[in-house]
């Protein structure tokens, strides 16, 4: 009975080193699997940048979040930069951004659960997803709004009943104005070089359609790869490498 030839061993991909851009709230432990992952495929170094809301308004914060990530880019070997969650996406875009000198070296992209919406919906979501308490207390709060609503509502107080929705109603649709800027800042992203989208169809907090959408655009640019793409069905929100780490 014949038997079949042994498989060829992979070749180990040439030395590079790795810059994960976390998700908001995103610790070094919830990033250590990211790091290990990229230790075992090869990388000389494994930079993670937390993103947080000091860092993202407070400068301080910010220089000393991104400093593993600025000494990555010292030398003469490619990075691969690993993007996750819309929290990673800004702290991305504000790195680039304020150190254009860095674009040069980067050598392909890896985009996880990432680019969504910035709408309230969206936010309401990812804080409940940070906050898992949040969820009842947000739900709490707007039951009691809505019955002082309208308790004043029978007393003739039909503006305050109005006045909270049509708050909400134009947040939601300043967040379609930001969603808009967002998406055209992403769509260069990495300039002329290889991407990766890892996104899923049961992540609640980042559309599977918004995703596509944006690495249709990017095939349609000049001088641009056209973009790889990896849909999971059922993983939630950047868990993707835990529920299927093969896959990953």
């Amino acid at each position: 009975r014949a038997q079949r030839p042994p498989e060829p061993a992979a070749e180990p991909p040439p030395p590079h080193r790795v810059v994960i851009f976390g998700w908001w709230g995103g610790r070094e432990g919830a990033l250590r699997p990211f790091q290990e992952l990229h230790w075992a495929l090869g990388a000389a170094s494994v930079a993670t940048v937390q993103c947080t809301s000091k860092a993202l308004l407070a400068r301080p914060y910010w220089r000393e979040a991104i400093v593993g990530a600025r000494a990555a880019f010292y030398g003469d070997l490619p990075v691969v930069v690993h993007v996750l969650s819309n929290g990673g996406m800004d702290m991305y875009l504000r790195f680039f951004s304020e150190n254009p000198e860095f674009r040069r070296y980067v050598a392909s992209a890896i985009f996880d659960s990432t680019p969504g919406k910035r709408d309230l919906l969206v936010a309401a979501r990812a804080m409940a997803a940070r906050f898992p308490w949040l969820r009842w207390a947000l739900a709490a709060a707007l039951l009691a709004r809505l019955a002082l609503a309208i308790a004043h509502a029978r007393k003739g107080g039909l503006r305050r009943l109005l006045r909270p929705m049509l708050v909400v109603i134009a947040l939601q649709l300043y967040g379609g104005v930001r969603t808009l800027r967002f998406l055209q800042a992403c769509e260069p992203e990495p300039w002329h070089r290889p991407s990766l989208f890892l996104y899923s169809l049961a992540d609640k907090i980042v559309d599977h359609r918004v995703v596509e959408r944006l690495a249709r655009a990017r095939a349609r640019r000049p001088s641009t790869p056209e973009p790889q793409m990896c849909r999971w069905r059922h993983s939630p929100h950047v868990a993707h490498l835990k529920e299927s780490p093969q896959d990953y």
